[in-house]
C-alpha cells in the first residue's frame, strides 16, 4: 500500500467519523481531509480552510486548528504515523473512541469500517498477545 492509498483510507474515515452523532471534523464550511501539495501531506480543516502540515510540531497550538487535543492527537498522531508507517494497532487506536461522547454501537462501527478498509496492521485483541505470537516464530 503506498502513500496516496494510505491518505484515501484516511480521508474516509475522516467522512464516517463525520458522519457520527457528533458530527467532528465538519462545519458549514465543508469536511477536513487530507491532501499532497508539492509532494508533502497537509490537513485541510473542516473549519478554518487551512492547510496544515501534517509532521508539524504539535507541543503546541496548531496554528488554524480548530478541533480539541483529542482529535489533534488522531490527526497528527496516529493519521500521520499511518500515512508514513501503514503501521497502527487496534488495541492502542484513537479510534476506540469512548471519551468521544459517541455510543458503543458507534464505536463498534466505525472500528467495523477502520478494519475494512485496512486501516489497522493487527488486530489482536492485546498488545501481550501479539508480542506472545512473535515469541512462538
Amino acid at each position: 500500500m503506498n502513500r496516496s492509498d494510505r491518505i484515501e483510507i484516511v480521508n474516509k474515515l475522516l467522512v464516517k467519523i463525520n458522519s457520527l452523532s457528533r458530527g467532528f471534523f465538519q462545519s458549514r464550511n465543508g469536511v477536513s481531509e487530507i491532501i499532497i501539495k508539492n509532494n508533502k501531506p497537509y490537513f485541510i480543516d473542516h473549519f478554518t480552510r487551512k492547510e496544515i502540515y501534517l509532521y508539524c510540531k504539535t507541543d503546541r497550538p496548531i496554528k488554524g486548528f480548530s478541533n480539541g487535543g483529542t482529535m489533534k492527537q488522531l490527526v497528527f498522531g496516529e493519521f500521520k504515523s499511518f500515512i508514513k508507517r501503514d503501521t497502527i494497532y487496534q488495541t492502542n487506536s484513537g479510534l476506540n473512541a469512548w471519551y468521544w461522547g459517541i455510543t458503543k454501537d458507534e464505536i463498534n462501527e466505525l472500528k467495523n469500517y477502520a478494519n475494512s478498509l485496512g486501516y489497522f496492521s493487527i488486530t489482536n485483541t492485546s498488545k501481550r498477545e501479539y508480542f506472545k505470537s512473535l515469541d512462538s516464530v
